[in-house]
């Protein structure tokens, strides 16, 4: 009984340390809701090309940074849309604004920012298109 008496307080505080350590790894791990960037490369698609428009352009995905919280599910690429807007948008060549639609999350970082594209009549192009 002398033994464990005399060194209680010791075994007390070693037990004390042990459940801290846990609490802090559990904690630290899942659910402190710490926000973290995650990087997606997200396909860009063009929205209201008017018929018989085909629109040319070499950057096909941007990439999104996002920011999200630990103990959340991940944002899935498929989440977010880029989106190149060309209403009333003529044959030509123009620089067009990367329009993300996203759900509420805060966006970090968006690459490219624009895209250089051309617009021809279906007839005459000869690349790809999209």
């Amino acid at each position: 009984m002398q033994i464990v008496r005399r060194n209680f307080t010791l075994k007390l505080l070693a037990v004390g340390l042990a459940l801290a350590g846990w609490i802090y790894v559990r904690l630290a791990n899942n659910s402190l809701g710490v926000p973290f960037d995650q990087q997606l490369s997200v396909p860009i698609t063009v929205v209201n090309l008017l018929p018989g428009y085909v629109a040319q352009f070499a950057q096909r995905d941007a990439v999104v940074t996002v920011s999200s919280r630990r103990g959340r599910r991940p944002i899935a690429a498929d989440e977010i849309k880029a989106v190149l807007d060309l209403s009333n948008k003529r044959p030509g060549v123009y620089n067009i604004p990367v329009r993300l639609t996203a759900p509420d999350i805060p966006v970090q970082s968006l690459s490219p920012a624009s895209v250089t594209l051309t617009i021809e009549t279906a007839g005459t192009n000869m690349g790809s298109t999209r």
